[in-house]
């Protein structure tokens, strides 16, 4: 999910893409706050083979920051992440 206060940035191929394995956490950003103008909440299927770590936290450890994120080698071709 994403936020943003002005039009959508286009997508420049990345070598490492951030995208979390929550839904809850993906909300958070989709919902944005006073001054956003667009959102958006992807959702796709990604090869493991694309998959370089992922990070969970417990939630004792995660009172401020609810991480559930994955790092993913970049695919240049995908239009989404």
């Amino acid at each position: 999910g994403a936020a943003v206060d002005g039009p959508l940035p286009e997508r420049v191929p990345q070598s490492f893409v951030s995208a979390t394995l929550s839904r809850e956490v993906a909300m958070a950003h989709f919902e944005g706050g006073p001054k956003t103008q667009v959102a958006v909440l992807w959702r796709q299927r990604v090869p493991i083979a694309r998959v370089l770590m992922t990070f969970l936290e417990t939630r004792a450890m995660s009172d401020r920051f609810r991480e559930a994120e994955a790092v993913l080698v970049g695919e240049p071709a995908n239009r989404l992440f």
